[in-house]
């Protein structure tokens, strides 16, 4: 009995040595060609983009899915029709609003903002040449005037040598001007095509949602114990909970201060006053730095046009975000992740390195989930040795008085 015992432990010690020599192998070919690997993972990453985007826009529109889908059922409940024919037609019909609804965004905004961009560049290129007396007068103001005079004499260069310019330019820089003219109508193409095959995987998730997630439900219960299932599930469901209440609250969020930004851009005449409402919508939905990220690039536009209008604008923009962070925010948003602002601004930086804009948009729910893990383990070892649970326990005062009890 004792040699089998014996014989089962040299084989399970066996086994574990065997696995770290080959997590080592791996992690060894891994980081020699690690570069290779980075582009094999961004290439499978670039093919499932479209999944990605059908994934993002099912999730959005899944609430208005489900409950035009049941509002539907309801109505026809006690008609003659059978149950599965009722069902059917209020999938048809919620997944054709969602498209709708998705294509009237879209395509408004684009429809909207088109003729307003061309007129934008069309007067940025008329008024040139007041933009040029605006920025001397206001380097004049600050007194930098070897700036001014460096300014009028490249100005001047460019008006007079602007054949030879252009000429000289695409004698040395056609080729590449070529190319990424190519690359950009190339990227065009892939995301309008991305686009369209993102609504097609979000026909099928919407329609299919139930039934995919009972088959990944399934999995989960067969790979785990019954016990570590349950909380496997009840985990996700936070995690759920915690996405789909920040992103809806966001994006409804940046919708009103939108709408807000356009409506007092127009009443104070500000230039270019929709595709400043855009973009200082877009980049509100990141927290913490969206603000300044739109709002720094529209003074400049807004200020070359009508140096006066920047200001004002500047002093609007102030408000508004003072309104939507102190007042709008919290009362759409409440505190639904209970990440403290530190760690607003940690996982912002953290993920926005990352991952870019998609990065800084998830940054907070993403910290908040990781927040809710670190705390689930803590509580769950602090349990086992008997010990308080609340961070107010964890004082300075208290750890010394239990430090000295220790000692005594």
């Amino acid at each position: 009995m004792e040699e089998n015992k014996k014989e089962n432990r040299y084989i399970k010690l066996g086994i574990t040595l065997f696995l770290v020599l080959l997590a080592v192998v791996i992690s060894y070919f891994i980081l020699r060609d690690i570069s290779s690997i980075a582009k094999f993972i961004n290439i499978i990453l670039k093919s499932l983009s479209s999944i990605f985007i059908g994934f993002t826009l099912a999730y959005i529109f899944s609430p208005l899915y489900n409950m035009i889908r049941n509002f539907i059922i309801k109505i026809f409940k006690n008609t003659k029709f059978k149950t599965k024919k009722i069902l059917t037609f209020a999938k048809v019909i919620s997944t054709i609003i969602c498209i709708l609804l998705v294509l009237i965004i879209v395509f408004g905004l684009l429809l909207l903002m088109i003729p307003d961009l061309v007129k934008s560049i069309n007067d940025l290129i008329k008024n040139l040449p007041s933009y040029s007396a605006n920025l001397s007068i206001v380097l004049n103001y600050f007194h930098l005037e070897e700036y001014e005079k460096q300014f009028k004499e490249w100005y001047n260069l460019f008006q007079t040598n602007i054949i030879q310019f252009i000429l000289s330019f695409s004698q040395n820089y056609g080729k590449s001007l070529l190319k990424g003219v190519y690359s950009s109508v190339s990227s065009f193409i892939y995301i309008i095509v991305d686009f369209f095959v993102g609504i097609i995987a979000m026909i099928y998730l919407l329609n299919s949602k139930e039934k995919l997630l009972s088959q990944y439900r399934k999995i989960v219960f067969a790979l785990l114990s019954k016990k570590n299932a349950i909380s496997f599930m009840r985990e996700c469901k936070y995690v759920h909970k915690i996405f789909g209440s920040f992103i809806s609250g966001k994006l409804l969020d940046s919708l009103i201060i939108g709408i807000m930004c356009y409506i007092g851009l127009l009443i104070l005449k500000t230039p270019y006053a929709l595709i400043v409402s855009v973009i200082i919508g877009i980049t509100n939905v990141i927290p913490f730095f969206g603000p300044f990220i739109g709002a720094i690039p529209s003074i400049i536009l807004i200020a070359l046009a009508e140096p006066i209008q920047g200001v004002y604008f500047a002093i609007f923009i102030l408000i508004l975000q003072q309104f939507d962070g102190n007042i709008l925010g919290p009362l759409i948003l409440g505190d639904r992740t209970g990440v403290a602002s530190f760690y607003v601004l940690v996982s912002i930086l953290l993920f926005g390195t990352l991952w870019g804009f998609v990065g800084m948009l998830l940054a907070v729910p993403l910290w908040a989930i990781m927040q809710h893990i670190i705390n689930y383990f803590c509580k769950k070892e602090l349990l086992k040795k008997n010990l308080p649970i609340d961070s107010i326990d964890y004082s300075y005062e208290k750890v010394d008085e239990m430090c000295k009890e220790n000692i005594q």
